[in-house]
């Protein structure tokens, strides 16, 4: 289904190719962590999604050092942390979920995300955002936890109801290259992996956000 909605006329800054490089990011993160998933040592979806949260996490704080327009608002020092950060000044979050439905702690902005919607809102000149909105970006995974496709979210903070998507183009990322200097993983052999749901990011920290 082609996109209908683009961001960058709703949020200045949010550019298409910012979208792209930051969702190549996040999905090589995923997909690294996937490949350190072992099973066959007791591993459940349970740590794989703890796994995924911290090397996204993680992935996105060492390329904010390197991209003007991309800048971590709450999560540098790691853990079980509500994550945030801001493309162009409009804070975002990022969560496990689909096109249409996104987790329930993921449908409301948290304090960071207030906070930095109110230095937008004060800003005389500078980039201006919808009220009563926020902004997910949101990975769909496939049958076996690796991610399929990528989604910038916006959802109706009264609601919680996605208003808004824009599917994210995906980048070939050359096997040899890790983003933003980020150590390789390590080749891994993995057992047979059978198809299971994975579960949703937030309830891999138990009582955390994620």
């Amino acid at each position: 289904m082609p996109n209908t909605w683009t961001p960058s006329d709703t949020y200045p800054g949010i550019e298409v190719e910012r979208l792209v490089a930051l969702a190549a990011i996040v999905r090589a993160a995923r997909e690294q962590a996937l490949l350190a998933h072992d099973p066959a040592a007791g591993e459940s979806s349970w740590s794989l999604g703890v796994r995924a949260f911290e090397r996204t996490n993680r992935a996105v704080v060492v390329a904010a050092a390197e991209l003007e327009w991309l800048t971590i608002v709450q999560g540098f020092e790691g853990g079980p942390v509500q994550f945030v950060f801001n493309i162009s000044g409009h804070p975002v979050r990022v969560c496990r979920g689909d096109s249409d439905d996104v987790p329930h702690r993921y449908r409301q902005p948290c304090i960071p995300e207030l906070e930095e919607q109110q230095k937008l809102a004060d800003l005389e000149f500078g980039p201006s955002s919808p009220t009563g909105r926020c902004l997910r970006l949101v990975v769909e995974n496939d049958a076996l936890g690796a991610p399929n496709r990528i989604y910038l979210a916006e959802i109706d903070e009264e609601t919680g109801l996605v208003v808004n998507t824009y599917l994210i183009p995906a980048v070939a990322v050359p096997s040899n290259v890790t983003p933003f200097g980020a150590p390789p993983a390590p080749a891994v052999a993995l057992p047979p992996v059978h198809a299971e749901a994975i579960e949703d990011d937030e309830e891999a920290t138990g009582s955390h956000d994620a």
